[in-house]
């Protein structure tokens, strides 16, 4: 099957067949969108859950947490959102 957008390209006019392929088309991009999203999410939960364990020597919380900011700015950066971590924005524990 050929892109089907790609077939629309130069068209001056397109007719209500036209737009339904065009909105299909965007339709599945959001929704693999939504699921990249949602997969991004489920990870930096999961870090977290793992980053919460005492029984954790330093050198595996040392790990955890590069990896918890990796997956963060990969994150930001699919959000389009420059990553600036800030440590005021954590709430004390007092």
């Amino acid at each position: 099957m050929k892109n089907q957008i790609a077939l629309l390209q130069g068209r001056k006019h397109l007719g209500p067949l036209d737009k339904a392929v065009i909105k299909a088309h965007n339709a599945r991009i959001n929704f693999a969108r939504t699921m990249m999203l949602q997969e991004y999410i489920e990870e930096l939960i999961e870090i977290e859950k793992e980053l919460e364990k005492e029984d954790l020597t330093q050198m595996e919380k040392l790990m955890i947490k590069s990896i918890h900011q990796l997956k963060e700015e990969q994150f930001y950066e699919f959000l389009g959102v420059p990553y600036e971590p800030d440590e005021n924005d954590k709430l004390s524990k007092t």
